[in-house]
């Protein structure tokens, strides 16, 4: 049978060791030899580790896992135990069956794992394969270092599961194969059935790949695709070595997942003869036959189909994922069951929309729907009809108002000049720009805006910030540009230069330009750029070196800046990179920013607009409290002085007074606590005392509040704990004792056998849950039942013996755990009493439908003993003496019908134990 669960294949490298020492607890070196997996230790090592280490262990059975938990039918398992004695020593070392194991050898306090050296020897396979907990993926033949004895997992498809559809089993990407205790591969096993697997062969010390070449064939279909630890850049038909037995999955074009629909089919190569077979293709979100792909011999062939694309009056550029770009109408051969992506121009994706949308195809090669991209709603964009994809087109009037240079709208590779209508398609998103493809990281040459399903413009969206744009508006019937004027002195500059998208002027010249948009000043290979606003342009001036000699060109007449305030007013000593906006009025681009008084510099000054500047500053630990005067002063020399409009204050440390709530439970997870105080900084940080509480982040609601959350370990000592805060300046406070961790209660969740008939003695239940202490003990209510012995198997598990009295009350049982600290946990309706004639009539109804099955050949010989069982269950109370007769009689008919094969053996095996036990029940 197969325990535990799939390996988590890729994991943490952060080593986690739980160092706390309990009572009762013991130092435990672990020398992991030359092994470089990870390995665990149940409650300690979690994330694993590559050793060797000292942990402290309690007195108890622990055990020790590479990666996996998994056990098969044939006897091995990817863990083993051992065991801390009271005294400290290891006891012995057991496999996962309590037998003797070669996977490790105990000296005293020292647990030395035994290595075995093996060769993975993958062939011409060039994909990538690993083990768990390995930290990476290889390719090529490779030596590992592992423990003899253990079950593991190879990972070649990056370990995913594939499940059964269309009457094909489940397929994995991987394997398991054992290393025995002579450091052998002993056996390759199927992962899904503990089965021989193809995949793969034991020769020695060595691990091969069985390797099958298939043949991929995508037809008529241009565009890229991928087989997974491939790659995605294959073209055409190619040949390609996989690893039979084991699923993969194709990708076309992107490989990527929208609205129900993928680009991935997976398949699976099984070892008939010389040459794989692919055996079957399915979706990979469905699970279904898939209309992409059929597998025929060793070939994958991809399933084609032509559609038709219209674009109608747009005449911009669109390109098909996958395929290559185009203008005007055309064909192109695409793959069924797919999702497509068609890219208007350069395809850009904002909040406030995308430049794409998206299609699919159906099995016969028609369009199915088209969806905005990326939230997969219906799109206006185009319509599909049969075969055909057409562009919905909406005509919308651009007015440049007094801006008489060339400017661009959407993909459209031509220049616009004054007054035009330009066709789009609608609920997508374009590009509007000056005529320059200047950008910069703080501004562009372009601003974007969306046309919704009725072709009306949007928002006009700024390209570097996201917020609203000044370069245009939006109108009735389409946009208008903004205008602003600008005049240009090249001071002693005479020769040709230019501004923006107009020809070159020479000496003063006055030009309308589009705000918020960044526009170039070149003179001869000199350029600069600057971004004009509504009122003019930022900078007034622009130095430009031209053969060695400076020129300053002047852009316009400065403003005197105002500050007017500063927010935040008031900052502490000691605080770094602190965010600040000053607001006022006459603010150019480029403005400095100065404070009155010592211990303050500022890291960098962002311009917001004529009335607005951001400031990143730091505030030195020695700076000297009380009111600073800002000043702001601009490129062109002009400055402006708010007084005491910043206000430095010296820090205090925090202080914790209350928590709330203030008790956990071991175990609790993600709990979120109230803590309250004095004086808490943002960046400030929690931490609790004692072992065994995790801190996951901590948030700043006021300088009086903030919220953290912790989780509880399992096994976390109860206690009043510390809480502390500390401030980003170092400074910190603790509460004593604010917070209590609870021992949990037990839990009771099951219990094996979980029926038991009146009469039995001594029989032995095994009880599962949580929290079992030491010395814990066992009730089950309803009177009848007497408790013999109880043993703690470990804090999950007892082992009990109880007896049940004749006169019992046949029904449900509540099973109650109490531990020594009075904490009980219980499971209701956990096991049941059942009267001897409950059995038999159980037993009569059995007859009946091994009947129905066929497992009894005919009515007649059900009937007998039917007949028998109904007989024996009127007696029993009445003449226990003919009650015992009439089931040994029956024994015998059990007997004599699977000898003359009236009956088959499953049925005299699930009939004669229990009247045997029946027998030995009764008084």
């Amino acid at each position: 049978m197969r325990s535990g669960s799939l390996p988590v294949f890729v994991c943490t490298l952060v080593v986690a060791l739980l160092l706390a020492t309990e009572a009762g607890a013991y130092p435990i070196t672990i020398n992991a030899g030359a092994t470089t997996l990870r390995f665990r230790l149940d409650g300690v090592l979690r994330d694993g580790s590559t050793g060797p280490l000292t942990v402290d262990l309690s007195a108890a059975t622990h055990t020790v896992s590479f990666g996996n938990s998994v056990s098969n039918a044939a006897g091995a398992a990817g863990f083993f135990r051992f065991v801390v004695g009271t005294t400290g020593q290891i006891t012995n070392v057991v496999n996962w069956n309590n037998g003797p194991t070669a996977a490790a050898t105990a000296s005293g306090s020292v647990l030395t794992f035994n290595n075995a050296t093996i060769a993975i020897d993958p062939g011409l396979y060039a994909g990538r394969h690993s083990l768990p907990n390995e930290g990476g993926s290889s390719k090529g033949p490779r030596t590992v270092t592992l423990v003899p004895d253990l079950l593991y997992v190879l990972s070649v498809n990056y370990g995913w599961t594939i499940p059964a559809a269309g009457g094909y089993p489940a397929a994995a990407g991987y394997f398991h194969f054992v290393v025995n205790a002579a450091g052998q591969v002993a056996h390759v096993l199927n992962a899904l059935s503990d089965t021989p697997s193809a995949a793969a062969v034991g020769d020695g010390a060595t691990l091969r790949f069985n390797n099958v070449d298939i043949i991929v064939d995508p037809g008529l279909y241009a565009g890229f695709w991928g087989v997974s630890t491939f790659g995605f850049s294959q073209y055409g038909l190619q040949t390609i070595t996989l690893v039979p037995e084991i699923f993969y999955s194709a990708n076309i074009g992107y490989g990527f997942d929208f609205a129900g629909a993928t680009t991935t089919v997976s398949f699976v190569v099984d070892s008939v003869g010389a040459v794989g077979q692919v055996t079957r293709v399915i979706n990979s979100l469905t699970g279904a036959t898939s209309a992409s792909a059929v597998g025929v011999g060793n070939r994958l062939l991809f399933h084609n189909a032509t559609i038709q694309i219209e674009p109608g009056l747009y005449a911009g550029p669109y390109t098909v994922r996958a395929n290559v770009p185009r203008t005007g109408p055309g064909a192109v051969v695409l793959i069924p069951d797919m999702p497509y992506t068609v890219d208007l121009g350069a395809a850009y994706d904002l909040a406030a929309g995308s430049s794409r949308f998206a299609f699919t195809l159906d099995s016969a090669g028609r369009i199915a729907r088209v969806l905005r991209y990326p939230s997969g709603n219906p799109s206006a964009a185009a319509t599909g009809d049969g075969g055909a994809l057409n562009f919905n087109n909406a005509p919308i009037d651009v007015d440049p108002q007094l801006y008489t240079a060339r400017y661009y709208v959407g993909a459209a590779a031509v220049s616009l000049y004054g007054r035009t209508t330009v066709v789009l398609v609608p609920d997508l998103l374009y590009r509007l720009r000056n005529g320059s493809s200047e950008t910069s990281p703080t501004a562009a040459s372009h601003c974007f805006f969306a046309l919704d399903a009725t072709g009306r413009v949007g928002q006009i969206v700024n390209a570097v910030t996201g917020g609203p744009s000044l370069a245009a508006t939006p109108t009735s019937t389409g946009l208008a540009l903004n205008n602003v004027q600008v005049f240009v002195d090249p001071g002693g500059f005479t020769a040709a230069y230019t501004l923006g998208a107009y020809s070159s002027d020479r000496g003063p010249v006055s030009h309308v330009l589009i705000p918020d948009l960044l526009t170039p000043l070149t003179a001869s290979s000199q350029k600069g750029t600057f971004v004009p606003n509504l009122t003019g342009v930022t900078p007034p001036s622009l130095l430009l070196t031209i053969s060695g000699v400076p020129y300053l060109f002047s852009l316009r007449v400065g403003q005197t800046p105002v500050p007017t305030a500063i927010d935040p007013s008031a900052l502490l000593r000691g605080a770094t990179n602190q965010a600040l906006v000053i607001s006022g009025s006459g603010f150019e681009s480029g403005a400095t920013v100065a404070f009155g008084g010592d211990g303050i510099t500022v890291n960098s000054i962002t311009y917001q607009g004529a009335t607005a500047l951001s400031a990143n500053v730091s505030i030195d630990q020695t700076a000297t409290p009380g009111p600073r005067d800002v000043t702001v002063t601009n490129p062109t020399g002009q400055s402006g002085t708010g007084s005491g409009l910043l206000t430095i204050l010296a820090p205090q440390p925090p202080t914790v007074t209350a928590v709330a709530p203030n008790t956990l439970t071991q175990e609790d997870a993600n709990q979120v606590l109230a803590v309250t105080g004095t004086h808490f900084e943002a960046g400030a940080t929690v931490a609790v005392s004692g072992g065994g509480i995790t801190v996951h982040g901590a948030t700043i609601e006021s300088d009086t509040r903030l919220s953290v959350t912790v989780s509880v370990a399992y096994a976390t000592t109860p206690g009043p704990r510390n809480l502390t805060v500390t401030n980003p300046n170092g400074l910190s406070g603790a509460g004593s004792g604010l917070l209590t961790i609870l021992a949990h209660a037990p839990t009771v969740t099951a219990v094996a056998p979980n029926t038991l008939i009146q009469g039995m003695s001594g029989q032995r239940l095994t009880i599962d849950g949580s929290h079992f202490a030491a010395g814990a003990g066992v009730t089950v209510g309803g009177g009848g039942i007497t408790v013999l012995s109880v043993a703690v198997v470990n804090d999950r598990q007892l082992a009990v013996t109880v007896s049940v009295a004749p006169a019992a009350t046949a029904g449900a049982r509540t099973v109650v755990v109490t531990n020594p600290d009075g904490l009980s946990g219980s499971g209701a309706g956990l096991l049941t009493i059942r009267t001897p004639q409950q059995v038999l009539n159980a037993l009569s109804a059995q007859v009946a439908a091994f009947l129905a099955a066929g497992e009894i050949r005919n009515a007649g010989i059900a009937n007998s003993l039917q007949v028998s069982l109904d007989n024996a269950a009127r007696k029993i109370g009445q003449n226990n003496e003919a009650a015992r007769g009439m089931l040994e009689s029956l024994l015998n008919k059990l007997d004599a019908y699977t000898r003359g094969g009236q009956i088959t053996q499953p049925v005299r095996e699930a009939l004669a134990p229990q009247v045997r036990l029946l027998i030995s029940l009764l008084p």
